[in-house]
């Protein structure tokens, strides 16, 4: 799905492997594993503060997850689905790669789909 790449094996960083999980997750969102890893490597690369703030609270979940109680981790991470990973900044990581031709625009168009499936008319995720 994700073009123009050669393949090589990356050393990503546990936020990086954290949001690749998120975005893979079935039977959520359940995007390709290519598609999520080009997403969080376009976050990675950019160095605008939106993205800096994005990779810290990444790192703080994680942070926060660690030895938690069950309740404790869940609330965390849907804290983060809410207030970073959100519907919107999915949506529009996928326009960036569709207009970057990472992604072909019919892949592109069923991501969205996926994304809209899963959010609220007001942008929230449905879990």
């Amino acid at each position: 799905m994700v073009r123009n790449k050669p393949y090589r094996r990356a050393v990503i960083s546990p936020a990086g492997q954290l949001v690749v999980r998120l975005l893979s997750y079935r039977p959520k969102l359940a995007f390709p594993s290519t598609v999520a890893l080009a997403i969080w490597q376009m976050i990675d690369a950019s160095e605008d503060e939106e993205a800096q703030d994005f990779k810290y609270q990444t790192t703080m979940v994680i942070d926060r997850v660690k030895g938690a109680d069950e309740a404790t981790a869940i609330a965390t991470v849907n804290r983060y689905y809410s207030e970073w990973l959100t519907p919107a900044l999915i949506d529009a990581a996928v326009g960036e790669l569709a207009d970057r031709g990472e992604i072909s625009p019919s892949a592109a168009a069923r991501l969205r789909r996926q994304v809209e499936v899963w959010s609220t008319k007001e942008g929230a995720w449905k879990w």
